[in-house]
């Protein structure tokens, strides 16, 4: 059961989180995607599952962010939905530092409002912007990793 206090925070946390979706929403719907994002879409939507790795020596990026925009690319949705993957991510992580990362809210205030979270994370469309979500829950569960060893272990190899 949380505390008031902990009630308070939680929702001071999620109304900060809140704020910086919708500033960044407005940033998401007006950019227009770039040759290199475009690429990562239509290199998902054109080539099978096994033909996608082995272009990907060829790319220079990891695996994992096409792999979670292929299912949208192959049910042949708008391109659209890879910025939202992107901007979920960096929403989520916004929430993560807010809520649980041991700083003050002025250097929570200065990491929300920099240029990486407020353009280069939710805005271009780029494997990097999975980085704060998964290096939050990274950092998140280090003080039990010895508890979650295999869930610890999975983070670590995805970032």
């Amino acid at each position: 059961m949380l505390k008031i206090s902990d009630k308070k925070s939680l929702i001071l946390n999620l109304i900060y989180t809140g704020l910086f979706a919708v500033i960044t929403i407005c940033f998401v719907i007006r950019h227009e995607i770039w040759a290199d994002e475009a690429q990562a879409w239509l290199i998902v939507q054109n080539l099978g599952f096994i033909d996608l790795f082995k272009h990907l020596v060829n790319e220079g990026h990891p695996s994992l962010f096409y792999l979670l925009i292929m299912p949208f690319a192959k049910l042949k949705l708008p391109i659209f939905f890879m910025q939202i993957l992107c901007w979920l991510s960096t929403c989520f992580s916004v929430f993560l530092l807010w809520q649980f990362a041991p700083f003050q809210k002025t250097t929570k205030l200065a990491i929300t409002l920099s240029a990486g979270f407020l353009y280069f994370f939710p805005v271009i469309a780029r494997s990097y912007s999975l980085l704060p979500l998964l290096l939050f829950l990274t950092a998140i569960l280090y003080q039990d990793k010895n508890k979650h060893p295999i869930f610890y272990s999975i983070l670590l190899v995805l970032i």
